[in-house]
């Protein structure tokens, strides 16, 4: 697959990716005192259990959540990436409904906001383009 060229594509992208890696249900109906929305109890149970699961040939099993926990771990510009692209999942791709979600912006900032939703994206684009493998060690009777 070519690399999505704008942020029409990236987000059209990014949904289908997201529908294919997550259950159905992302969110609850209930909202936090900051105003985004809560993760519901399964997803939230489902996203933080085991990111790194692998097929018995080694291969990741869902490298969306693997490359989004990975990005969650991965110091502070990282974790701020995976949570915007959390939130951009919970608002189905509304880029900047997701970017309000941190703070109000400006038309300046709105500016801003599209800059970082598409470098967001691509980085994460790039990084679901390789498979995450891990060796497995056989398990002996």
């Amino acid at each position: 697959m070519r690399e999505p060229t704008d942020l029409g594509e990236l987000i059209r992208w990014f949904r289908r990716e997201t529908e294919l890696a997550y259950p159905a249900r992302i969110h609850s109906r209930d909202y936090s005192e900051g105003g985004t929305p809560e993760w519901h109890g399964a997803f939230r149970a489902w996203l933080l259990a085991h990111p790194g699961s692998t097929d018995r040939e080694g291969d990741i099993k869902n490298p969306y959540r693997f490359w989004l926990w990975s990005m969650a771990n991965g110091g502070r510009s990282g974790r701020v990436g995976a949570e915007y692209l959390y939130r951009l999942a919970c608002l189905d791709g509304d880029w900047l409904a997701a970017a309000r979600t941190f703070t109000p912006l400006t038309a300046e900032g709105e500016h801003l906001a599209r800059a970082y939703a598409i470098a967001t994206l691509r980085r994460f684009w790039r990084r679901m383009q390789t498979v995450p493998h891990r060796e497995v060690t056989p398990r002996h009777a």
